[in-house]
């Protein structure tokens, strides 16, 4: 018996993994595929000013302290997602279980290939938010930055309780430091995740390595009164502790590009859309989506 490739027919599809094409296929029923393993950043959060509730989801503001006193971040965007991911899947948006290794477009029907097998879709017309593993349609990427993550572990410092350091520079842009995860560390310990906002040109610099950034997350953090532990007492004035030298490590770095696309290509019924998260909400329509009532009905049952 002949095996037949799996079809599904679609009037509207996007194709995306970023935070902006879950939430337009949260708002406007369109099912989705999930053209990339989404990131996992512990610190990526909103704008706190976003405006979230006006399509039903919730910014929980959180207040860090930091070297400018306290700073208000938004929600994070791994529990957004989780959201959006759960109410979409419920309502039936979601057209992948794992993300295809490449997608072929080709006019009204797009067929994506993984290590098992391979699906088709037709479509009338197709959204695109980010063009990975995409072929046959020629798109073009522009404006790309790196944003850089950091994973630094701090091996002795003191009992500063500053959370974030903000500075005026791309090259270690933020810190964030928090209560160490790791096996073996005890409850006050505490690790780093700086973030930098860097060109390829300078991603690909020793000048912007894991090894300069450690060395400047140090210096920025001494300027914020870290220190290492204490080391003995002074003998000249006992009140006082000498302290050692503040000691970080390099864990691992995670690079994430950012782009806007272009089609070289066309297509009338093919739509690159680089909008970001709050044109999203901007352009919502004015009927709730079936993904948004299932969101209420959850929020309700929690407050229940």
């Amino acid at each position: 018996m002949v095996s037949r490739t799996p079809s599904q027919k679609c009037h509207d599809i996007i194709i995306g993994h970023s935070l902006s094409a879950l939430l337009f296929s949260y708002l406007n029923d369109t099912p989705i595929i999930i053209n990339k393993k989404p990131r996992h950043i512990l610190f990526d959060f909103c704008d706190p000013e976003l405006p979230l509730h006006l399509v039903g989801l919730k910014n929980k503001p959180t207040t860090l302290k930091s070297n400018e006193g306290f700073t208000e971040i938004g929600s994070s965007e791994l529990e957004l997602r989780s959201n959006l991911l759960l109410c979409m899947s419920m309502a039936g948006l979601l057209l992948n279980s794992t993300p295809p290794w490449s997608i072929k477009i080709q006019d009204g029907k797009v067929d994506c290939f993984t290590k098992a097998k391979k699906n088709s879709i037709t479509y009338e017309n197709l959204r695109i938010f980010d063009g990975d593993n995409i072929d046959g349609l020629g798109l073009k990427r522009e404006n790309t930055i790196c944003e850089v993550y950091d994973n630094i572990h701090i091996r002795s410092s003191n009992k500063n309780d500053i959370e974030y350091i903000k500075t005026v520079d791309n090259f270690v842009k933020e810190i964030y430091i928090y209560p160490s995860n790791r096996n073996g560390t005890r409850p006050e310990d505490r690790d780093i995740i700086c973030k930098s906002i860097l060109t390829k040109e300078q991603l690909n610099s020793f000048d912007y390595s894991d090894t300069i950034c450690r060395m400047k997350v140090a210096a920025k953090m001494k300027e914020n009164g870290f220190t290492g532990s204490k080391a003995v007492l002074n003998k000249k004035d006992p009140s006082k502790y000498y302290y050692r030298d503040l000691s970080l490590v390099s864990a691992d770095r995670v690079v994430y590009e950012k782009c806007t696309l272009k089609c070289e290509e066309h297509n009338d019924n093919i739509v690159i859309d680089n909008s970001t998260l709050r044109q999203v909400i901007n352009q919502r329509p004015r009927v709730a989506s079936r993904a948004s009532q299932i969101n209420n009905t959850l929020r309700n049952e929690e407050v229940l």
